[in-house]
């Protein structure tokens, strides 16, 4: 039975299938890249790319710890305060004191799992809405983070700066290098080995998961885990891009992981996507913020485009869960 519910997992979720979202993302691509390059040709020259691989990819990380938990049927509101957070406690670090690099980033890493510690205990084993549980997270850090910062916070560590400001080879930002390599390792992590199937199989249906043997507590609370870690290193890079910062750091991030997770195909009621469509969703919507602010839009109508292009895509996430329900 075990071996029958992961063949079907993996047929109805392969990105390249014909119901994968992956090939749409990539025509409305470049259709989006075709109107700003007539608008401004700016938009797609090398150094205009750099900066979008330079922003994007840092949002993007969080997007990719969200996706785990969003898999799993459950949502984290918190990633955003969590960046936060991370981002006011290290800044202080590297200002008042001479610790090593490797030492910042343990720390930085351990309050991530201090986090997703406490939401995964709530919500797996107290058994409160993740809604709720992430939401409350969220204004608790927020507002620790306001208590501890005191205002803008700044330090003077090149080598820290150089985490997220360095290229490799002259021409690819570390911070696209490090999007990269964890990318293919959560994908490689959900397509093929064990804990990522049990990803799908919890989030698809967590009945039939904990009768084939799955740990549907364990499986919900180890992403809870993934997804503040990734949220605490994505802190970190914001850290280390602006050489400080300030308890407002990461505010809004939690909505546009989320976009870029249904967007991408991740479907809210758990169990289905994959991170080839969270990368394309990505690069749409990085490249359309900084396309929005190449022809000079106002920053509220960005706003406004990247809140209209969530509620669009729940909806159609809404009417793709119902097909899908429809043919099973």
């Amino acid at each position: 039975m075990k071996n029958t519910i992961n063949k079907n997992i993996f047929i109805r979720f392969n990105p390249f299938s014909s119901k994968s979202i992956s090939p749409t993302l990539v025509i409305v691509y470049f259709l989006m890249a075709a109107f700003f390059a007539i608008k401004n040709p700016i938009f797609i020259s090398l150094k205009n790319y750099q900066t979008i691989a330079t922003n994007a990819p840092i949002i993007g990380i969080v997007a990719l710890g969200l996706g785990m938990v969003l898999l799993t049927g459950n949502v984290d509101l918190s990633v955003g305060s969590t960046a936060g957070l991370v981002a006011v406690i290290s800044a202080l670090i590297l200002r008042n004191t001479d610790f090593p690099i490797m030492v910042v980033l343990l720390i930085a890493i351990l309050i991530g799992l201090v986090i997703g510690t406490i939401n995964g205990l709530i919500v797996n084993y107290i058994g409160v809405n993740s809604i709720i549980t992430t939401l409350g997270m969220w204004a608790a850090l927020k507002g620790a983070a306001m208590i501890i910062s005191g205002g803008t916070i700044y330090f003077s560590n090149k080598g820290f700066q150089l985490i997220s400001k360095g290229f490799a080879f002259g021409i690819i930002p570390n911070v696209l290098i490090y999007f990269i390599i964890i990318i293919i390792l959560m994908y490689l992590t959900l397509r093929y080995t064990k804990f990522g199937r049990n990803i799908y199989l919890v989030g698809a249906n967590s009945i039939s998961a904990r009768a084939v043997g799955i740990n549907v507590k364990r499986t919900k609370f180890l992403v809870f885990l993934l997804s503040s870690s990734f949220a605490a290193f994505a802190g970190i890079l914001l850290v280390s891009q602006f050489a400080g910062a300030a308890y407002n750091y990461g505010t809004g991030w939690e909505f546009k992981a989320l976009t870029i997770c249904i967007v991408g195909g991740i479907s809210l009621n758990g169990g289905r996507g994959t991170y080839v469509g969270l990368f394309l969703s990505l690069l749409i919507i990085g490249s359309l913020s900084n396309g929005l602010t190449m022809i000079n839009m106002p920053i509220y109508w960005r706003d406004f485009f990247e809140g209209s292009i969530l509620l669009l895509a729940i909806i159609i996430d809404s009417f793709r869960v119902k097909n899908f329900k429809e043919d099973t």
